[in-house]
């Protein structure tokens, strides 16, 4: 790790000029690592030097945004160690870090990181221009549904994978990528999780303010609370999918795979949401209902038709 950081210092990873993706705290770069002779994503973040323990008022919020960069890298070192690459491979990887004073009472982290493609809504939006039929809505509907089911496969095992060891925390779209290496002999688009700033591993505690979250994607039960936990991310996955899906997707009947997946994701009672396993094997087919109340509903339009 060490190496890494002397050789971002001594310029051996190159910026190029234009930068992927611009977030709330910080930029991320396409770069080249020249002695692996491989890109690489590079995350910079702004941090504050907290010369006063006041935590209050402007000092609290800079507290807050060094915390949830600091945690990043705590939740992607502990993975790194914790975690076999097999057991990760659908989670993005650093590869090292460093921290660097500007000398103006600021300074940068940057994190090295495996590079990845467009996000799940950038990808997705692509996909339905390049469709011949854009202007026929219900067509588009029935043409881009396979793929939308094969990007949320994909995510579903993303997001299994890290409900084996953690709580992500901040389940959205823009929060997964597409993989640059896919196998075309699999059943679904491969992605990558990214972006930790608020996970949960280990034994790092949840963070102490988490009102920074948008509220759309933050489940009923943890509005008013910290508690983020997997349940949350269910909840937030199928907001994730509700977001992803035509503007006019009520007019999919209720028995399409990708509303029952909203619907099941977001139950009231966190106990009643599926996991990410189930997901996938729901949307493969592996299975048929992915709850007893999915099950239940089913049978009811079933008997009504």
């Amino acid at each position: 790790m060490k190496d890494l950081e002397d050789k971002i210092i001594n310029k051996e990873i190159h910026l190029k000029i234009e930068y992927i993706n611009r977030g709330n705290i910080g930029y991320v770069f396409h770069a080249y690592w020249e002695e692996m002779n491989k890109c690489v994503a590079l995350k910079k973040s702004g941090m504050y030097d907290m010369v006063d323990a006041e935590v209050g008022g402007l000092n609290g919020i800079r507290k807050l945004l060094n915390d949830v960069i600091q945690r990043e890298v705590k939740v992607l070192e502990y993975i790194n160690k914790n975690v076999n690459d097999d057991k990760r491979n659908y989670i993005i990887k650093m590869f090292g870090y460093e921290e660097r004073n500007n000398g103006e009472n600021k300074h940068f982290m940057y994190i090295v990181l495996e590079l990845g493609g467009k996000n799940l809504r950038q990808y997705y939006d692509e996909k339905i221009k390049e469709n011949k039929n854009y202007q026929y809505y219900m067509e588009i509907i029935e043409t881009n549904e396979d793929i939308l089911i094969k990007l949320i496969k994909g995510a579903a095992l993303a997001l299994e994978q890290f409900h084996n060891f953690g709580v992500h925390g901040n389940v959205r779209p823009e929060n997964f990528v597409i993989s640059l290496e896919q196998n075309p002999g699999l059943d679904f688009i491969e992605v990558k999780l990214i972006d930790f700033k608020t996970s949960i591993v280990g034994d790092l505690t949840p963070l102490p303010d988490t009102e920074h979250l948008a509220t759309d994607i933050k489940a009923p039960e943890i509005k008013e609370t910290d508690n983020l936990t997997r349940e949350a991310d269910i909840w937030a996955f199928g907001q994730m999918v509700k977001y992803l899906l035509p503007r006019k997707s009520s007019d999919i009947k209720n028995t399409k795979k990708l509303n029952r997946v909203i619907n099941e994701c977001q139950r009231e009672d966190p106990k009643d949401r599926p996991e990410t396993k189930k997901i996938y094997k729901f949307l493969t087919d592996e299975i048929e209902f992915l709850t007893k109340n999915d099950e239940k509903d089913q049978k009811e339009i079933a008997e009504n038709k």
